[in-house]
């Protein structure tokens, strides 16, 4: 595979080059992907050579790395990373500590699924489950709604995400899942919307949304 014009460097970087994932280094290369191994020591001293390059991490060496690099960040702008090994589905807090994360594979993944996915990362594409990509989605769209001027005032900005969201959950535990908050306080601010909107139940507030809202 040919690199294009905005190929870059994917550096694995780890505390034991003993345990490094041979296999998964010999699938890109027949991809013609060329993965240098670095330890945390050699970034330190080449810091300002790694700008725009792109860190590979075992996610269970993560927290020793981090240590091992302080007080270089991973979340600092001139990185990217990539995590692999990655034993469960991670909150959107843990996501966002990763800084600019361009990748997420699981235990388990194929390794020849992975090389590609790597190498497609390396042209500038970014390779997320699709669980991840909306858990980034939601959250930097209920960002966004907190910096736009809120048309109806007499809802708050969680209870009109909730209204928007209400139209294409079929259940409150659905509802809860996509905006990763528990259905007792999905219950909550369903009681609250009800009583602001004047109306009865769930089916006059989506009925009240799809007017109000456009949805």
């Amino acid at each position: 595979m040919a690199k294009n014009q905005y190929a870059r460097t994917l550096y694995l970087i780890t505390l034991n080059t003993q345990k490094v994932n041979q296999e998964m280094l010999d699938a890109l290369k027949l991809l013609c992907v060329d993965v240098p191994i670095v330890s945390p020591e050699e970034i330190s001293l080449h810091y300002q050579e790694y700008k725009h390059k792109i860190l590979l991490l075992s996610y269970g060496e993560h927290q020793a790395l981090r240590q091992a690099l302080s007080p270089i960040q991973i979340t600092e702008q001139r990185f990217e990373v990539v995590l692999f090994d990655v034993p469960k589905r991670l909150t959107t807090h843990e996501l966002l500590g990763f800084g600019r994360l361009r990748g997420v594979f699981y235990q388990g993944m194929p390794t020849a699924e992975m090389a590609v996915s790597l190498a497609d990362i390396i042209n500038g594409r970014i390779r997320f489950p699709e669980h991840v990509s909306e858990q980034l989605i939601n959250y930097w769209q209920a960002k966004l709604h907190q910096e736009i001027p809120h048309p109806f005032p007499m809802l708050s900005q969680r209870e009109t995400e909730i209204l928007r969201n209400l139209c294409s959950a079929s259940s409150n535990t659905e509802l809860a899942d996509t905006l990763f908050i528990s259905e007792l306080t999905v219950k909550s601010h369903l009681y609250n919307i009800y009583k602001k909107l004047n109306v009865k139940n769930r089916v006059e507030a989506i009925e009240w949304a799809k007017q109000t809202l456009r949805l």
